[in-house]
């Protein structure tokens, strides 16, 4: 899921925990565990802790199988007269 959804506005959370639902019902009839990424652009850091733990609380994992990733594709400020 992207960073902007777990760590922004209200309608992306809330797009975000129906997402989380959405697998773990499906992955539930299977067996199957659900390992949780959040991905952004440039490091940002870790997700808000209160974030993740109503992530891990909805996925009903635990906090080793949340984990914070960066694409490396953030677009570097452009200078203007250099």
């Amino acid at each position: 899921m992207l960073r902007g959804d777990v760590a922004g506005d209200p309608s992306g959370w809330a797009r975000a925990l129906a997402d989380i639902d959405s697998v773990r019902d499906a992955t539930r009839s299977r067996g199957a565990h659900i390992v949780l990424a959040v991905v952004s652009e440039a490091p940002l850091g870790d997700v808000p802790e209160d974030r993740a733990q109503s992530l891990i609380r909805q996925a009903g994992v635990e906090r080793r199988w949340v984990s914070a990733a960066a694409t490396g594709h953030a677009h570097s400020p452009q200078t203007h007269g250099r």
